[in-house]
């Protein structure tokens, strides 16, 4: 139904030019005007484009342009050819249209006015018109008008300035055409509308049959495996294909701009394009969103707009292309000491242990959804001085990949992680794995391990960082072929010039691993320590779970089960000071928690401490971190073009506090504990001066009584 509405519609405006040269064909004049053969002749034609039905005669002159209906759009780029293919010939009361001699036998030696669009067409077959000459011209903008052609006296052929009877043909027009209007029969000159004189200059205001199409494109972004998000800022290339070439599209037909010379920057997040002719197009996509968004610029959004103005997009009829684009997320934890792994909570970003811990880290990077379209996915992990991998740490690694929360087993990936003890760096490396990650949907990849906190480790102050990066495709290029060129696609430069292969993206998160000294200070009352008076202690710890008990301590009454951390003595100003800045195998520097010291030996004259003296280390901390990110790009052979460009934001800071509400700032990260020691009671010395005295007098007394006993005896006797 709506074809034959256009078909009549395109009958009906070309009704003007076809009736009026009947009627001066048939029709004797009211003035009887004659001809005047040596005046010039033209045909102006205005060519709309028009959806609707137009009931509207034409009568030659320019006025009609006022009949023309409302919403009817000039149109450039439509051509005509004008075919002469009869002379006028004028008797007293009607003018004869006589064929030219060369069409005489197919078409018969007059042509007769009154004919319909149907008659004309087959009358002036193809093989026809292919024996004349024509004139032809193509709407443009003339005079500051748009959809003009005009056909002048010298354009045209023949005698009598170029007078007669002639076919005008539509032969090409823009896509937004959808139906040509049919060929019309003109006489130049032909009678004004009310048959009393002769129209030299002739006006023309055919309708062509349109159809235009609208596409919207919709813009989402996908970070790591969560929903889409309408995004902003991407920019693309609408481009329409010209025989066997994309043509980026600056203007619509209606002469409006598209984008910036081509290029749309979404402002808002959808991109609105009206006015498409019929038509095979493409949106190619010449920037993400965001560095971190994954470009690809390889992929080209096609659609079609069919004749009806209809939009499909592989082969569904809808108006609305939705474009993704995804970027990874890495993820960087440390497990708090004698955690539990199993349990989310225990995994932070900062801990505290002690030198010497094998400290379990867990990484975990999402997988974007067009992985098998990326050339890198790299997980590289940094650690600084304080953290090594012994033999233990680097069996330690377990790599694991989730579909959604789903662990799957059966990925045929080997790739283990590698570490490089000169650069203390280990890398996973599954680039050549993308198509298997692609395969079994993979969404997670997740990577733990151990490192050892060593004698390297920064105690307090900012800890001991452990950084991991996710080197990533972002910028996916099509390369062009055997110099074949870019196809018109935007994203691939000249052939001859340096044309990016891909570029890639790297990403950070960082954890950080803190350790903390201590601080013993003796006192002597009535002394000054110094490298004679000193005091030993052994220090000890309470034993973790799992560990096999080494001794107990009694601690006010109580019992509890411990590990010796080291013995210890105070220095010439009686400190002993444990934290990693010393060196000595027995040095160390711990986590928070409690620990023992229990004193083994003092300066003479001093009392041994009766039971050990716990101490407490309880440190609070805050940590901020600095964003890494660092762009590569790759030439087609895979190699580094220029140097990458590494950006920086914020910084890694570290602030203490007293306790965990964090009330009060501190600077103190190293904890103290003073232990006095006192004198004993000087008690006399086994075999000394005093009892040799006490000796003597008891022996003199006992002298003395013996005398006195034999004296008093032998006065007995005498009597």
């Amino acid at each position: 139904m709506k074809g034959l509405k256009k078909l009549l519609s395109g009958i009906l405006t070309t009704a003007m030019v076809v009736s009026t040269m009947a009627t001066t064909a048939t029709t004797a004049f009211a003035a009887n005007p004659t001809i005047d053969t040596n005046k010039d002749v033209s045909l102006t034609i205005y060519t709309y484009g028009y959806d609707e039905e137009s009931e509207n005669r034409g009568t030659g002159v320019i006025g009609d342009k006022e009949k023309v209906p409302e919403g009817a759009e000039l149109l450039n780029g439509v051509t005509f050819r004008a075919y002469k293919v009869a002379d006028i010939q004028q008797t007293e009361n009607e003018i004869t249209y006589n064929t030219v001699d060369i069409i005489k036998s197919d078409v018969g030696a007059t042509i007769a006015g009154g004919m319909t669009a149907a008659d004309i067409k087959a009358k002036f077959a193809d093989s026809v018109l292919n024996k004349l000459v024509y004139i032809e011209k193509t709407t443009a903008t003339i005079n500051g008008e748009d959809g003009v052609a005009k056909f002048t006296s010298t354009d045209l052929s023949g005698t009598g300035r170029g007078q007669g009877l002639y076919l005008v043909v539509e032969t090409d027009a823009p896509d937004t055409v959808t139906e040509k209007i049919d060929p019309f029969l003109v006489s130049l000159p032909m009678t004004n509308a009310e048959g009393d004189d002769w129209l030299y200059d002739v006006y023309a205001f055919p309708k062509n049959s349109t159809a235009r199409g609208q596409i919207i494109l919709k813009k989402y972004g996908v970070t790591g495996n969560g929903n889409s998000t309408a995004v902003t800022g991407a920019k693309f290339v609408l481009q329409k294909k010209e025989g066997s070439t994309w043509v980026t599209q600056t203007t619509d037909t209606n002469g409006e701009s598209i984008g910036d010379n081509g290029v749309i920057t979404m402002t808002d997040t959808k991109i609105k394009v009206n006015g498409l002719a019929q038509g095979e197009y493409r949106f190619i996509e010449t920037s993400a969103p965001d560095n971190t968004y994954i470009l690809d610029g390889e992929k080209a959004y096609e659609f079609t707009i069919d004749s009806e103005g209809i939009v499909k997009v592989n082969g569904t009829t809808t108006s609305t292309i939705e474009v993704m684009n995804y970027k990874p997320e890495i993820e960087k934890e440390v497990l708090v000491k004698n955690g539990d792994p199993n349990k989310e909570s225990d995994w932070q970003k900062a801990v505290d242990y002690s030198v010497g811990d094998h400290v379990p880290f867990k990484v975990s990077s999402t997988v974007p959804n067009n992985i098998d379209r990326l050339k890198h996915y790299v997980l590289v992990d940094s650690m600084s001085s304080g953290l090594t991998m012994d033999s233990t740490d680097q069996a330690s690694f377990v790599v694991s990949y989730y579909s959604g929360s789903t662990k799957i087993t059966d990925t045929g990936i080997t790739t283990m992680p590698s570490y490089n003890a000169s650069t203390n760096k280990w890398t996973l490396d599954l680039s050549q794995d993308v198509a298997k990650l692609k395969n079994k949907n993979i969404t997670e990849v997740q990577v733990t391990f151990t490192a050892t906190l060593n004698q390297n480790a920064v105690t307090a102050e900012t800890g001991n960082p452990n950084t991991v990066g996710l080197e990533y495709t972002n910028k996916i290029y099509p390369i062009a072929e055997n110099g074949t060129g870019n196809d018109g696609n935007p994203n691939i430069p000249p052939t001859g010039e340096d044309q990016p292969y891909e570029e890639t993206y790297t990403i950070t998160d960082k954890v950080v691993v803190y350790t903390f000294g201590l601080e013993l200070i003796k006192t002597f009352s009535g002394a000054a320590p110094s490298s004679t008076i000193k005091a030993s202690f052994d220090l000890y710890r309470p034993l973790v779970p799992g560990e096999t008990k080494e001794t107990t301590l009694k601690i006010s009454g109580n019992t509890v089960d411990v590990k010796k951390v080291g013995s210890y003595t105070t220095d010439e100003n009686g400190k002993i000071l444990i934290n990693t800045s010393r060196t000595g195998d027995a040095d160390k520097a711990f986590s928070n928690g409690t620990y023992y010291f229990v004193e083994t030996a003092t300066a003479s004259g001093y009392n041994l401490l009766k039971e050990p003296v716990a101490v407490k280390i309880q440190l609070y901390y805050d940590q901020t971190f600095k964003t890494t990110t660092t762009t590569t790009k790759y030439d087609k052979n895979g190699n580094v073009i220029g140097t990458p460009e590494v950006t920086a934001t914020g910084s890694d800071t570290t602030t203490y506090y007293t306790d965990a509400g964090k009330a009060k700032e501190t600077t103190v990260t190293t904890t103290s504990i003073s232990i006095v020691n006192n004198k004993g009671f000087n008690l006399p010395t086994t075999g000394g001066k005093g009892t040799i005295l006490f000796t003597i007098i008891g022996l003199g007394m006992m002298a003395a009584a013996v005398i006195v006993f034999f004296g008093a005896r032998r006065k007995k006797m005498v009597r």
